[in-house]
Formats: C-alpha cells, sequence, structure tokens
C-alpha cells in the first residue's frame, strides 16, 4: 500500500475532503499490528496452559483447536497476512503508523494464549483540557470512542473499495469493491436526547451505566450541553471489551530513527535483507550474519 492509497483510506474515515487533506494526515492513524515475539508468547502460554490444565475445560479446548489447525493445509491454519516482501515494498511513510498489538489489562478475552481473527477500526473521542480535568464520570482507564467498527475487512482496495473509474464520487457518490465485507458499527451519539450513549473501554463500568435509573438524569441532561464536561457524566456509557492496549505503542520508538524495536509478525518470509526488513531486528541480524561470513 501506498502513501496516498492510505491516505485515501484514513480521509473517508474521518470525513475529510480532498481539498481539506494535509502532509500530516497519516499522523492521525495508528496501524496496531502483532510481533514476531506476541505469537511466539501465544503459543508459549497456549502449551503451557495445556501442560498444566491437561483435564481442564481450557485444555480441551485449546487441544481440539491445535488438532483441527493440523489437519488444514498450512495457509488455511493462518488468519494474519503479511510477507516479507509485502513488507518490504511498503512507503516509509506508511510503516512509520505501525504500532505493537498487546493485550489489555484486566485481560478481556477468555485465555491469555489466544490470538484473535477479527480487525477493529475505530475513532477516538478526545476532550480538551478543560473537559478532561472537569469530568467526573471518567476514570484513569477510561477510552472514549466516536464509533468503533469490529470487522473482517482489512486495508486493502477490495476491501475499502475504491472511486468507481470515470464515475467517481464528487459526482455519483459511487465505490467499487472487490469483495463484500460486513461489520458491526457502533458508534456513540450525543445529541441531548435520553436515548443518548457513549462507548467506551472502561472495565471498571459493569454493562451499561444507565444513567436513566437517576432521577436527576433527565434534568442533568437538559441543562447540560455537548461542550460541557458534565454532559458526558449525564450519557450513558457502554463498555467495549476491547482484547489489546486503545493507544498503542510505535513499533519505532524513537522519530528521528526508522529502525523497528521488534519484528512484525511475517507469516512468510522469502527475504529478510532488502527494503524495510532491513530496519526490523530480524533483518538486522541476518545483515551481521552474512557481514561475518563475508
Amino acid at each position: 500500500r501506498t502513501r496516498e492509497s492510505l491516505e485515501e483510506v484514513v480521509a473517508k474515515y474521518l470525513q475529510k475532503e480532498p481539498e481539506d487533506m494535509s502532509d500530516e494526515l497519516l499522523d492521525e492513524v495508528d496501524i496496531i499490528w502483532p510481533s514476531e515475539d506476541f505469537f511466539a508468547l501465544m503459543k508459549e502460554k497456549r502449551h503451557a496452559v495445556w501442560e498444566l490444565n491437561q483435564h481442564t475445560k481450557a485444555a480441551s479446548i485449546i487441544a481440539r483447536r491445535m488438532n483441527a489447525e493440523k489437519k488444514k493445509p498450512k495457509r488455511e491454519r493462518l488468519h494474519v497476512f503479511l510477507s516479507s516482501d509485502s513488507f518490504a515494498g511498503l512507503d516509509r511513510s506508511v510503516i512509520s503508523r505501525m504500532a505493537l498489538y498487546e493485550t489489555s489489562h484486566p485481560l478481556q478475552i477468555p485465555f491469555t494464549s489466544s490470538s484473535l481473527h477479527i480487525k477493529s477500526i475505530y475513532r477516538l473521542l478526545n476532550l480538551n483540557e478543560n473537559q478532561s480535568s472537569q469530568s467526573s464520570g471518567c476514570t484513569e482507564a477510561e477510552e472514549r470512542f466516536s464509533w468503533f467498527m469490529l470487522t473482517s475487512a482489512c486495508l486493502s482496495k477490495g476491501a475499502q473499495g475504491k472511486a468507481t473509474p470515470r464515475r467517481g464520487p464528487e459526482e455519483h457518490d459511487e465505490m467499487s469493491y472487490s469483495n463484500f465485507e460486513l461489520g458491526v458499527l457502533f458508534c456513540s451519539r450525543l445529541q441531548e436526547y435520553d436515548s443518548d450513549r457513549l462507548y467506551v473501554y472502561d472495565p471498571q463500568l459493569k454493562g451499561c451505566q444507565c444513567g436513566s435509573k437517576d432521577k436527576n438524569h433527565k434534568a442533568r441532561l437538559r441543562n447540560s450541553t455537548p461542550n460541557n464536561p458534565l454532559f458526558l457524566d449525564s450519557v450513558r456509557k457502554v463498555h467495549l471489551p476491547v482484547p489489546f492496549k486503545i493507544r498503542a505503542t510505535s513499533y519505532q520508538t524513537d522519530e528521528d530513527y526508522d529502525f523497528f524495536s521488534a519484528t512484525p509478525y511475517l507469516h512468510e518470509v522469502t527475504d529478510g535483507t532488502k527494503g524495510n526488513m532491513k530496519l526490523t531486528p530480524y533483518g538486522q541480524k541476518l545483515a551481521r550474519e552474512n557481514y561475518n561470513k563475508s
């Protein structure tokens, strides 16, 4: 994926018109991707759970999964696809937005040994400094979502769509898709109605925090406005059990250097020494080995 094609996708999700796009558009997005170390840890934990609890329900589930995977062709066992060739050819501005997939704490999925076959796209709702300091309804761990989409669609043009040739969206509002993938959209609504809701990540919430049970809820809602931090305290909050850290750590820990702190998970490696592969710990290790041999 080129910088231009990624910017096109980001602009659509942020509802930006082409004339509103700036050179810093990609600074507004993180691409969360698991590392080789993450998957290695998942395998270790899966084996450890099975070894220690061979007669438990958790172990039996893991055993069934492992046996089912062994019967499948190798490619069908995978559900995370990024080859070394694809990674090596990505624009530097694109890989600069890659961030580490790390499990959230407290854990939001049943097993620490599970890797997920989901894709998520979300937009955070950031408060200004005044709202953050005055709102009493938030906790330290809380993150607010403008919207959160759970889907199977990756960032390819086939899944995200592209403007129909000679019939672009500026004239006909049409897009073409190579395939069709569904998703579930959780959309916050803050319009000063009793039915307003705010989707959040806050493990301290148990289910839906229904402010309507509070006798003063409607009065507070009528007297508040979206620009008033008390408005957020009057809105129903729904916790989404997102299994990964919402604000992820970049692979490039030093903004002055392009080198990665970890190697992204790659389902196949044909050449670890070309292009962007040289920026990964794996590629650097191969380069040192080749240098020592020569």
